[in-house]
């Protein structure tokens, strides 16, 4: 829900146009984990910034396109989350962090390592207490596979793309995932694009996700219809990508 929220926010900067800049400050955040207070990049200001081409087309929101605020690491012990949730954590998640991290790998030591490594802290950290959640994987994925991508580490990238299309093609089988499934079929044939795979598929996914309307029961009217013409625009380009090899 709060992915969708993001979306709805960013395409109403949008239709605003340039009025409001989006501005960032540094702040001093302690960490949740260890209390150590760490300087991050806060957002100050939010205005209409949109996430590019590239990362719409991946169904990726502007913030987590941000290779350097979107994910924040503790410099002390090391505790890694999305800069939306970092702090957003209660007691019991708090004291199964604790009680793990000692134990866990983390390559990425500070906020100014690669995002890439800083991604793979936070992929064994949410997998503490996230580890059932399909909808944020499948997010998550998605923008590993983003940055892997930014940095030409080929390899990663395929392999978390393609994590992602196995959950997209596993909520796509769930009856009550019928409002959303013009999304789903997007992001399942954006992966696929995106992984130089099943061509063929991809584009018959776009052609029925095309005769569908997104309609999420807990929206307002007007936001479903923002979401679904944002949907209907980048299921166009995707499907112009395909067709031309671009």
């Amino acid at each position: 829900m709060k992915k969708i929220l993001l979306l709805i926010t960013v395409f109403a900067g949008l239709a605003i146009g340039t009025a409001f800049a989006t501005s960032w400050s540094r702040a001093n955040i302690d960490c949740p984990i260890c209390k150590t207070t760490n300087e991050f990049h806060f957002l100050q200001g939010w205005g209409s910034s949109g996430a590019s081409t590239h990362a719409q087309l991946q169904h990726i929101h502007w913030l987590e396109e941000n290779r350097f605020a979107s994910v924040r690491t503790c410099k002390n012990c090391r505790y890694t989350a999305f800069m939306w949730n970092f702090s957003n954590i209660d007691s019991t998640t708090i004291g199964k962090i604790q009680k793990a991290l000692p134990y866990l790998e983390l390559p990425a030591q500070n906020y100014s390592d690669c995002i890439t490594k800083r991604l793979a802290n936070a992929r064994q950290i949410y997998k503490l207490y996230r580890y059932d959640d399909a909808d944020f994987w499948n997010d998550f994925y998605r923008v590993q596979g983003f940055h892997y991508a930014r940095i030409r580490n080929v390899n990663q990238a395929e392999t978390a793309r393609l994590k992602a299309l196995a959950i997209t093609s596993s909520l796509l089988t769930i009856p009550e995932n019928e409002y959303r499934k013009k999304e789903l079929l997007f992001i399942a044939s954006s992966m696929r694009y995106f992984t130089n795979r099943e061509h063929d598929k991809a584009l018959k996914d776009i052609d029925l996700a095309l005769t569908m309307t997104y309609n999420n029961p807990n929206l307002q009217p007007y936001q479903n219809e923002r979401l679904n013409s944002h949907l209907t625009r980048q299921l166009e380009h995707l499907k112009w990508r395909i067709n031309n090899r671009q």
